[in-house]
This record gives structure tokens, sequence and C-alpha cells, in this order.
């Protein structure tokens, strides 16, 4: 194991050809094990789909989120989930990046998670601009009221990690809360709901 951060960052610094100036598509990623975020203890990178080498490693946004400006197309990322200076895990995934996977002017979202059996939704208010989570919140809640996950605030967004399945998520604002009933999770996955 102690030889593959070396070998990524030999290839990484090489650098791929991933973001240009005329990038439409602006992507953020979060990575969790299970339901816990773990994404400022894992490294990220990007590369060109079906090539392992030349990815590019991304870094930390002020958002808490890696951020990569990319151009419509499929990309494979790698992760790794690392722990004074020890990989602890990694995993790859692919990613289709398109135009309607964005609000326009606003960050697609991606959530990788370690446990494959675990997906994500993204839950945003409809028709606003994001102007941040600050005034609402949402969980995610079993048919007969058991709350599964509490959302983690995500730019406009809130995120929730969960295991697989059919939940209904409560979004909880100033006014009121609101039941979405019967949102699928779905594994390896970010899905996106506006309310």
């Amino acid at each position: 194991m102690a030889k593959l951060p070396l070998l990524l960052l030999a290839a990484l610094s090489i650098g791929a050809q991933i973001e240009g100036p005329s990038t439409p598509l602006t992507l953020d990623i979060r990575v969790f094990r299970g339901a816990v975020e773990v994404t400022r203890e894992s490294t990220v990178a990007i590369y060109r789909i079906g090539e392992r080498t030349q990815g590019r490693r991304l870094s930390l946004a002020e958002s808490g989120a890696y951020r990569v400006g990319l151009r419509t197309g499929a990309y494979d990322v790698q992760v790794l989930h690392e722990q004074a200076g020890t990989v602890l895990d990694q995993a790859w995934s692919t990613l289709r990046m398109h135009v309607d996977g964005a609000r326009e002017g606003e960050p697609q979202l991606e959530v990788l998670n370690f446990d494959k059996t675990y997906g994500a939704l993204a839950v945003r208010p409809k028709g606003q601009p994001s102007t941040g989570a600050g005034t609402w919140s949402a969980r995610l809640v079993t048919s007969d009221g058991r709350e599964v996950a509490r959302g983690v605030a995500a730019g406009g967004a809130v995120v929730l990690v969960a295991p697989a399945g059919v939940y209904d998520v409560i979004v909880d604002q100033p006014g009121g809360s609101q039941r979405l009933a019967d949102v699928a999770i779905r594994p390896s996955l970010t899905a996106r709901k506006a309310f």
C-alpha cells in the first residue's frame, strides 16, 4: 500500500487536460464512509473515462467539497481515504457530467461512498437561487417516522446519506414542515429532489 500513493502522485503530477477555461459545468464531490462524511480525510483524482493514468488531483474548495470544472462527458474518479499518511481504503467511480445534472450556474453535487450499499439525496428549494441551507433543514425518516439520516449542508442543498431504500424526506422550515413521501435512495448514486 505504501507504493500506491507514490505511484498516484507520479501519475497526477503529469496532469490531465480535463479542466479548461470554457468549461460549462462545475462538479462538487463529497466523500462518505457509510453515513459519516470523510471528505477532508480523503484525496480525489479525476481521469478521462477508461484511463487510469494522467489524472488530476483535486483540491478542497472553501465549500468543503472537492470542486472541478468539467466538460460534459464521462469521467473516472479515484478516492483515497487516508489517515496519518496511510491509505485506509480506495474506491473508483464513474461519473457522467451532463447539462441537466445541475441547476444553471450551480455545481453538480456528487456523493461518493466507500460503502456501496449507501446512496445520497441532494435536496434543494424549487425554482429559487441557492442562498444556502441556513433557514431550512432536511432529514430522512422511515414510513413509521424513525429518523434514518440528518442532512449535511452542501452549498444551497442539503445532502442526505443513507442505506439504499425508500424513505420520506422531512423538510423543516421556519413556517413549518413539509413531507416528501416515498423517495428512493439508490446504492452508489446521488439523486436530486426539489421541494
